[in-house]
């Protein structure tokens, strides 16, 4: 039973952005789901107050000494495993670790178990939560199943003595001597049941913007103040300039007022705006600023415009060739396809939207064209600025969004960009599509393909055409 990554709900790109990066070893990444299940099934505390949730780390010793490091490098506090690479005779004493395992009042022999298949040796210590396994050869697959066979007897911190009957099923179907076919299939859905437990967006959501509103708050009013004083004594510096810093001076004055008197924002606000725009994602949120990205469709474009410079042969687009021409009348004309496009942004000041040039957070996905290569805002500027006087930043990301499924097809400068991009990025899965067939929108049963595969699409709907003519 080896299992990738790809397989482990609970090691996707949601999971990791809370619990940190995980190792696998001999291409099986098992393991470090199967810690993360268990934390999350038996932790019994508040999932969101763990610092260092399910830290598994691989590393190489070459003597005792090292195995003795090794002990001593286990988290305090946290759920640990490290399995090294090297084992020696020497028993090795430490405070708090033990080498032998009694339950009931017996040995459990888990190290002769392990020794099968590969020679073992574990310690636990109980107050660190901590394991650490020592092997005398390289982690086989095989070795790690066995290992999450007996994890629920080496972790009494969380499982009971006298395991639940659920518990003795599971870590019965999984063990290596019963060799049973559906083994891999049973453990996925004993981790994926621990996934749907977590909500991980909501949690990220909620750390991230704890406090942000006051916080933003409180560092705009900061700076109107300096400001404030820094406009006064430039008044007295620079009497020919009065009228000038008068005015900037009344405009500071008023939104520090309007500041002073407006309760603060609950934070409840922003994750609920947050929240519910699924195409939204934070990366980085500090008290002046919050970065984000749109993961969006480009749907906002003149088809006629684009008839009409593709009719013209001497245009830009028919400079590419006549492979490219075609992709991109089967998507935009004929909508036998959807472009996923992502553009960032960031918040300034709780206030001001504004785009940012060569920023892409979502590796499947067309960079947005006017904003990736360009940072070219339009029209959309205006609307960032107006809304940011206003205070109206929830407007301002709505504008953010639209202008991300934007495309302006008369702009020859950035369209050849685009064109040069598709042609160089084959494999890359940017294209939303169903069977072939003309699309209104992207729905649940569309699916993400790259431009190798909508070109096999597009001619298996030509033979079709051609065999039902």
């Amino acid at each position: 039973m080896r299992i990738t990554s790809d397989k482990i709900a609970l090691l996707s790109n949601d999971a990791n952005e809370f619990f940190g990066n995980f190792v696998s070893m001999d291409g099986d990444s098992s393991l470090a789901g199967f810690l993360r299940a268990i934390v999350i099934k038996y932790s019994g505390a508040d999932v969101k107050d763990f610092s260092r949730l399910s830290a598994l780390m691989h590393k190489r010793v070459r003597s005792e000494v090292d195995m003795q490091c090794a002990l001593s490098d286990a988290y305090e506090g946290s759920t640990t495993i490290a399995v090294c690479t090297g084992c020696f005779e020497n028993e090795i004493s430490m405070d708090g670790w033990a080498s032998s395992i009694t339950i009931d009042g017996k040995p459990f022999p888990v190290n002769t178990y392990l020794s099968q298949f590969g020679k073992t040796k574990i310690y636990i210590n109980e107050s660190k939560k901590a394991i650490v396994a020592f092997v005398d050869k390289r982690v086989s697959h095989v070795w790690i199943q066995a290992f999450e066979s007996v994890l629920c007897r080496l972790m009494p911190w969380y499982f009971p003595t006298k395991l639940p009957e659920e518990e003795v099923n599971f870590v019965t179907a999984i063990a290596v001597d019963n060799k049973n076919e559906n083994a891999e299939r049973i453990f996925l859905e004993y981790v994926d049941a621990a996934y749907k437990m977590m909500d991980f967006r909501s949690l990220r959501l909620h750390h991230m913007l704890d406090g942000i509103a006051d916080r933003l708050r409180k560092s705009e009013m900061t700076r109107l103040t300096s400001k404030i004083a820094d406009t006064r004594r430039g008044i007295n510096d620079y009497y020919e300039r009065v009228v000038a810093y008068r005015t900037q001076l009344d405009k500071d004055v008023l939104a520090l007022k309007a500041l002073e008197l407006t309760p603060p924002t609950e934070d409840s606000a922003m994750y609920d705006f947050f929240f519910s725009h699924k195409q939204l994602s934070l990366h980085d949120v500090d008290d002046s600023y919050l970065k984000f990205s749109v993961d969006d469709t480009l749907e906002f474009y003149d088809e006629d415009e684009l008839k009409r410079i593709i009719k013209n042969r001497g245009s830009y687009i028919n400079s590419y060739n006549k492979e490219t021409v075609e992709i991109i009348k089967a998507i935009f004309l004929e909508r036998r396809g959807i472009v996923r496009t992502t553009a960032a942004f960031v918040l300034d000041n709780m206030r001001y939207v504004n785009s940012r040039k060569g920023e892409k957070y979502i590796e499947d996905a067309m960079p947005q064209p006017h904003i990736f290569w360009y940072g070219c805002n339009g029209g959309n500027g205006q609307y960032y600025t107006e809304y940011g006087d206003k205070g109206e930043w929830d407007m301002g990301i709505e504008q953010a969004i639209a202008a991300t499924k934007n495309l302006n097809w008369g702009d020859s400068t950035v369209c050849r960009r685009m064109l040069s991009w598709i042609q160089d990025n084959p494999h890359n899965r940017w294209i939303y599509v169903n069977d072939g067939s003309p699309m209104d929108g992207v729905t649940p049963e569309s699916k993400l393909v790259s431009l190798e595969e909508f070109k096999k699409l597009l001619a298996k709907l030509k033979e079709s055409e051609n065999a039902d003519g």
